[in-house]
This record gives C-alpha cells, structure tokens and sequence, in this order.
C-alpha cells in the first residue's frame, strides 16, 4: 500500500497547454441574457439575470453563478468527473516547482496512448521519455480476438520519475477520437505497509432508480466514486511514520494504491481515507485497516 501525498495545484504550474476553450471570454462591455456563459479567471460563470452589463463574475454573485472550472483548467480541478477535452493530441507543459516521484491520471476517456518526457530544468536534460500503452482489452478466445471492442484504460499511475527541483514535465496524449482527461495529480509517493489479500473494492453510485405505482422503474445516470478497503500489514518500527503520515492527510484528497502488481490498477483510488485504525497484535508487526472513499 502506498500513498501519493499530492502537491497543490497552482495556475502558475501550468507552462502550456494545447486545449481549446469554446466558451467565449468575459468582456464588460457585452450585454448578457440570462443563461448565458462566459470564460473568466479560468472558470465558466453563467449570468443569472438579464441585461446583464458590467458586472465582474467574481465580485458580483447576484449577477453570475460559478459553473466550474473552464476547459484548460479541469483536469486540474478538485472533481474527477469533469473532463478537459482537446483535438488528438492533447499537449500539457508542467512545471511542479518542488520535487515529486509520482504523477497519475484518472477519468481518461479514448487516451490510448501517453507520452511523459522529463526535464531536469527548463530547456535542460531530458531524464525520462517513455511513452505507455492503455490497451486494457481481455482476450479469452478466438471470437473475443475478433470481435471484442477495444478497451482503454481509464486510469493510470506514474511512480519512480527522477527528483529535480526545477523539473519540466511534459505530456502527450493520443487518442483516435477526442482526448479527455478526467484529473492530473503529480507529488510523492510513500510505503505503508503490504495489503493483504482480502481487500475490497467497489463504487459508491449516485444514480436514481424510481418505480412508480404501476411498477415501471425509470433511471437517472449520475456521477459515482470508487471505494476501497484494505488490511495493510506495517512493521512497528514504522508505526510512528504511519501514524503522522495518515494524521497529516485527514481530509486531504490523495491518490492510493493499493498494489503495484500488474492488473490490479483497480486498486488506485483518488481519493480520502473515511477511517483508519491500527492493531497492534504481535512485538514486530501490526495491521492497518484503511477505509478509501475517491472523489466523483
């Protein structure tokens, strides 16, 4: 079990981006019907009312409703469910300003392909150029071979890049349709303990389901988040570590992996932890239950 303590996003981390936004920026000068929206501070604000003229949509809440984050910026929102979408490929320059082993991505939707190359510095040496497959398709059989549709990763995780203070990371997104991507995170990656077999693994689904009188049940599709449970054995020399590791990211969204091992990437959840408690059974060794709640 491993957890990657995330570094905050900030504007500035971002050097350069090939996404488009569609919706039109905010001028002042513009009269605005109710309804409409308009790009502003990286954000998309709809008007609430009409003839709406002159009326800043940070400092005027009578006037604008906040929507979420704009094209560029929502992959680096605080929801995994909002996507940044872009014409094949999808190009992203960052630059975290501190050092971090880790990057991961969730909600990706048609990336078949990611290429990471990193910098230790502007302009300077390049230390990593890899570029990672998301073909996810299981072929059991001869009529699967043939017929199953692709299938792609939706997730995908990081670990290992090389430290440098000043490092540019720049990523490459390919995809035969549109590109989205769901959340970018980047920080640094550390050992608890070993999961033990047993873990859980699941969804929490916000989606409605309603049965009338006459018992016609009707559905509503909505968001969900991903759940895990686990059981992770710890040495007791690091009982200390775990115990302020896990103090620290109280109400913090991180990204957990629950196994390294191949296949089993359903066990990283970007998320927070609901609970955890620590046994103390035997003089070297103790277990660690942790309960994961992701994000939607």
């Amino acid at each position: 079990m491993k957890v990657i303590k995330t570094v905050p996003f900030q504007n500035s981390m971002l050097l350069s981006t090939t996404a488009v936004e569609t919706v039109p920026a905010y001028n002042p000068a513009t009269t605005y019907a109710k309804d409409a929206e308009v790009n502003y501070s990286n954000s998309i604000y709809v008007s609430l009312q009409a003839a709406n003229t002159g009326n800043a949509p940070d400092t005027s809440p009578t006037f604008w409703l906040r929507k979420s984050a704009n094209n560029t910026y929502s992959m680096f929102d605080e929801f995994v469910n909002t996507q940044t979408t872009a014409a094949s490929p999808l190009v992203i320059e960052l630059k975290p300003r501190e050092m971090i082993n880790s990057l991961a991505f969730f909600n990706l939707g048609g990336v078949t392909d990611i290429h990471i190359v990193v910098k230790d510095a502007p302009g300077g040496t390049v230390v990593l150029d890899e570029t990672y497959n998301l073909d996810d398709t299981t072929i059991n059989d001869w009529y699967m071979y043939f017929f199953e549709p692709y299938d792609l990763r939706t997730d995908f995780v990081l670990q290992n890049i090389p430290l440098y203070p000043n490092a540019v990371i720049t990523c490459t997104f390919t995809s035969s349709t549109t590109v989205m991507v769901g959340t970018v995170v980047f920080g640094n990656a550390y050992q608890i303990g070993k999961t033990q077999y047993g873990v859980t693994t699941g969804i929490r689904d916000y989606s409605t389901k309603n049965t009338n009188t006459f018992g016609i049940t009707t559905f509503t599709q909505r968001a969900f988040s991903k759940r895990m449970e686990a059981n992770v054995y710890i040495n007791n020399s690091d009982l200390r570590f775990v115990q302020k590791l896990l103090q620290d990211l109280r109400a913090t969204p991180t990204v957990w992996i629950g196994s390294d091992a191949e296949g089993y990437d359903v066990l990283s959840v970007y998320g927070y932890y609901r609970d955890f408690n620590i046994e103390i059974p035997y003089p070297n060794n103790s277990f660690c239950r942790l309960e994961i709640e992701g994000l939607i």
